[in-house]
C-alpha cells in the first residue's frame, strides 16, 4: 500500500497502474460463479488466496477490488478525458454488471499482537457494515447479541481482562440484567457438561448461534466476501488459527473467503508452528479451492507506480527511458 494512500478511495479507474483491473474482472466472475465449482466435501464456503510476494501491490489492490465489488469501478473526481486515460492504464473496459456483493475487510497483521486470532476477526465480523445493514429484525439482532455476550464471558483472553476494557461501557450498562440472566440461563442449562468442559461447551453454543447469525445475513445478501489481508506478515501462531477459524468456525455457504498473501511465506509460519518436516504445502491445501497469481504488471508499469507513491516528477521522457533500460538490465 502505498504511504500515502486512503484505502477507501482507491478505484481501478484512476488509480490501477498495473494494468490489473482485467485480472479483477476475472476475479469477480469467479466469486459470483463460485456455486457452481466443486469443493470438497467439508468446505461450504469458497475460499480465493491472491499470491505475490511482499512488495507487491497486495494490499493496494484488494483495496480497489473491494471497491469494485462494491459497485464503485471509477473515481468519481476524473472527468471524461482522464477516464478514457485511466481506462487503458487498467488494461479492462469500464464493466457493465451492476452485482454489488457486501465486503468485509480485515487486515489480520494490525490484530496479531491479540493472544487469539478469534476475537479480532469476530469483533471485525460483528460490527461490519456489511452485516449491520442485514440485521434488522429484533430476532436476529438479539441472536447477535447472545453470542457477542457468551463469548464475551468464556474466551480465555477475554478472562485475563477486566470485561469493562473489552467492551464500551455504555452498551454494558444498556445489556443490564439481561447480560446476567442469559448468561445464568447459559450456564444451568449446560451444568452437568460445564462440571467437566465449562469454557468449552458455552463456546460451542455461541459459534452456532454466531453461525446462524452469519447464515441469515448471507440468506439476505446473496453471499458476502470476507478479506484477509497480510495474513503471512503475521506471528506463525497468530497466521495458522486465522487459517483454522475459517475453515472450522466460520465455514458457511455463501461466505467467499479472499487471503491476499505470500503463500511461500505462509508455509513457512506453517512449519514454525507444526515442524520443518510437516507438508506445509498439502496443509494450506486443504484451505484454499482456487491461488491466484497476482500480475506483476511491466517495468514501464513498475516505474509509473513509484513515480506517483514517492511523488517524483520527471518531465523529460528521455529520463523516464534511462530509468526503464536500466531496470530491466538489473531485474
Amino acid at each position: 500500500m502505498p504511504l500515502n494512500c486512503d484505502a477507501e478511495s482507491l478505484y481501478f479507474c484512476g488509480d490501477d497502474l498495473m494494468g490489473r483491473g482485467k485480472y479483477a474482472q476475472n476475479l469477480k466472475k469467479i466469486i459470483t460463479e463460485c456455486h457452481n465449482f466443486p469443493k470438497s466435501n467439508d468446505n461450504k464456503s469458497y475460499v480465493i488466496g491472491i499470491n505475490a510476494p511482499w512488495g507487491s501491490g497486495k494490499t493496494y489492490f484488494v483495496s480497489m477490488l473491494k471497491n469494485y465489488l462494491e459497485g464503485k469501478w471509477k473515481n468519481p473526481n476524473l472527468n471524461t478525458d482522464e477516464i478514457i486515460y485511466a481506462s487503458k492504464n487498467t488494461c479492462a473496459d469500464i464493466p457493465t454488471d451492476d452485482e454489488v456483493i457486501p465486503v468485509v475487510y480485515y487486515d489480520a497483521w494490525k490484530n496479531d499482537f491479540w493472544d487469539n486470532a478469534f476475537e479480532p476477526l469476530f469483533d471485525q465480523l460483528i460490527k461490519a457494515e456489511a452485516i449491520r445493514n442485514e440485521t434488522e429484525t429484533k430476532e436476529i439482532i438479539d441472536l447477535g447479541k447472545s453470542a457477542v455476550k457468551i463469548i464475551a464471558l468464556t474466551l480465555k483472553g477475554v478472562f485475563n481482562k477486566q470485561i469493562e476494557n473489552v467492551f464500551d461501557t455504555d452498551v454494558l450498562n444498556k445489556m443490564g440484567k439481561e447480560f446476567q440472566t442469559y448468561i445464568n440461563l447459559a450456564q444451568n442449562a449446560t451444568a452437568i457438561t460445564e462440571e467437566f468442559f465449562p469454557e468449552y461447551t458455552i463456546f460451542c453454543e455461541a459459534i452456532q448461534r454466531l453461525k446462524e447469525y452469519l447464515e441469515y445475513v448471507v440468506k439476505n445478501t446473496g453471499k458476502i466476501v470476507i478479506m484477509i489481508d497480510e495474513l503471512d506478515r503475521c506471528k506463525p501462531t497468530f497466521a495458522v488459527q486465522t487459517l483454522e477459524i475459517v475453515k472450522h468456525l466460520f465455514n458457511i455457504d455463501g461466505i467467499i473467503y479472499v487471503f491476499s498473501l505470500d503463500i511461500n511465506e505462509l508455509s513457512h509460519s506453517v512449519k514454525v508452528v507444526y515442524g520443518n518436516d510437516f507438508d506445509a504445502t498439502g496443509y494450506l491445501g486443504r484451505f484454499f479451492n482456487y491461488i491466484s497469481i497476482l500480475p506483476h504488471g511491466t517495468m514501464t508499469q513498475v516505474i509509473e507506480y513509484y513515480y506517483k507513491e514517492f511523488h517524483i516528477d520527471i518531465a523529460r521522457v528521455e529520463a523516464k527511458k534511462s530509468f526503464e533500460e536500466i531496470a530491466n538490465i538489473f531485474c
